[in-house]
């Protein structure tokens, strides 16, 4: 009598296992999605949010490096930020702001500058290191002309 009380509790214990495994894997996959997918979102639409001021530079026409040619390239750019401090630490900076990016796009050539992301980012990179207060949160293009 022992061993069919044994052979009846075998499946019931194997199915309340599965069970719980189950029910463990829903609460698992349930936090996954909510800290992967939920709270990036989340983040997202904070940053959406956040109040944002611009300052827009004067041209810059700058001479490329290429040896063969005479090339040059022709930018207007927009910096983001969002720290009302940081405006006028760039109006105080403009002429060390200027100077940092005309440095950069002289020591580029026009296959150089295809990538314009990189570009982007090497300029915010440029800008951000002469800031103390805080840092330009984007860079934007409003004139990019390669001659």
């Amino acid at each position: 009598m022992s061993d069919q009380q044994q052979a009846r509790k075998n499946p019931l214990i194997i199915i309340i296992i599965l069970l719980l495994v189950l029910v463990l894997l829903i609460l698992a996959g349930g936090a996954a999605y909510y800290f992967l997918v939920l709270s990036k979102n989340a983040g997202d639409k904070t940053r959406q949010e956040e109040p944002f001021m611009k300052m827009t530079f004067e041209p810059f026409t700058v001479n490329l490096s290429d040896s063969n040619f005479r090339r040059y390239v022709r930018l207007t750019i927009t910096v983001e930020y969002t720290d009302k401090k940081l405006g006028k630490e760039m109006e105080e900076k403009q002429h060390r702001i200027r100077d940092a990016v005309i440095t950069l796009l002289m020591s580029k050539r026009v296959s150089d500058l295809a990538d314009q992301k990189t570009v982007r980012q090497e300029l915010e990179n440029a800008i951000n290191k002469l800031l103390v207060k805080n840092k330009v949160s984007g860079l934007y293009f409003e004139e990019f002309i390669i001659q």
